[in-house]
């Protein structure tokens, strides 16, 4: 079985300023939404993915992947470089694979105040997940944004 771990919020830090940037009017807006997100981050809990949360929620490829070429050629479109071997290692752990025995960190989704969610951090974690029919557990910043 998987262990979900939640990363310190550090370890996530640029996707967090990427999205506060993202959200922001001015340089000054995004510096206050990556403060409160920081806050609301460190407070929030693990929760298991619905299904239906994980079909609505943008800025991720990761609820159609069907194969592993699906999560390569979504790399190759994001133009992002990934360690897919890392993250697969994450799944299988350092013992045998007879079962998916890793420790993964927990993608982070963003709710915003509307009620849309959008993908923070974990897209290669989720793909996989969505891969290995594996139900992921993330961590939810609710947002006033």
């Amino acid at each position: 079985m998987i262990t979900w771990k939640k990363d310190p919020f550090q370890s996530e830090y640029i996707a967090f300023k990427l999205a506060a940037d993202n959200y922001a009017v001015n340089s000054k807006d995004a510096g206050g939404k990556l403060n409160d997100i920081k806050l609301v981050y460190n407070k929030s809990n693990k929760i298991s993915l619905m299904d239906t949360t994980w079909k609505r929620t943008s800025s991720t490829t990761s609820w159609g992947v069907k194969s592993m070429h699906d999560i390569f050629n979504n790399l190759k479109r994001s133009g992002r470089k990934k360690n897919v071997a890392r993250i697969i290692q994450q799944y299988i752990g350092n013992g045998d694979v007879s079962d998916w025995m890793g420790e993964v960190s927990c993608p982070i989704i963003c709710k915003h105040e509307n009620g849309d969610h959008s993908l923070i951090a974990g897209n290669i974690r989720l793909s996989l997940a969505k891969l290995l029919n594996i139900k992921p557990q993330v961590i939810i910043v609710n947002v006033d944004w």
